[in-house]
């Protein structure tokens, strides 16, 4: 079951929040229809490759849940993805991950539990997130 599988097309922007850091991605369609890139994709405001910008993304929205059963976690969140929907969809969709154990991760899809990851897969994304902003 895929994590957070939601259409790049429907977003405005994107957040990924690491215990070090926030990425903030701005992300509009492309006016010029010329063009090989679909997406203008910014990264703090400075415009990056889009391609690589859909690389990672397809990555990130790979995330399948490995485990569904669900335990009383009180630690914060190790990552979250923040999905900002267009204004005409509103709203945003807010993937926690808490860390369970050495080899896993508890999900949350808006403050609700669902399930877990396994660890190698958040640290590919987070891997692949640092490629894409050097």
């Amino acid at each position: 079951t895929w994590v957070c599988l939601n259409s790049i097309d429907d977003l405005k922007s994107l957040s990924i929040v690491t215990p070090e850091k926030t990425y903030d991605f701005g992300i509009e369609a492309n006016p010029d229809e010329e063009s090989d890139d679909k997406y203008i994709i910014t990264y703090n405001g400075t415009k990056i490759d889009c391609q690589s910008f859909q690389d990672f993304y397809q990555v990130a929205i790979s995330v399948t849940c490995s485990d569904f059963t669900v335990d009383n976690l009180s630690a914060k969140e190790s990552y979250s993805f923040i999905f900002n929907f267009k204004d005409e969809i509103g709203g945003q969709n807010r993937i926690d991950f808490v860390k369970a154990n050495d080899t896993r991760y508890q999900y949350k899809s808006d403050g609700v539990a669902l399930g877990k990851v396994n660890s190698s897969t958040i640290n590919k994304v987070i891997t692949e997130l640092e490629k894409l902003v050097k």
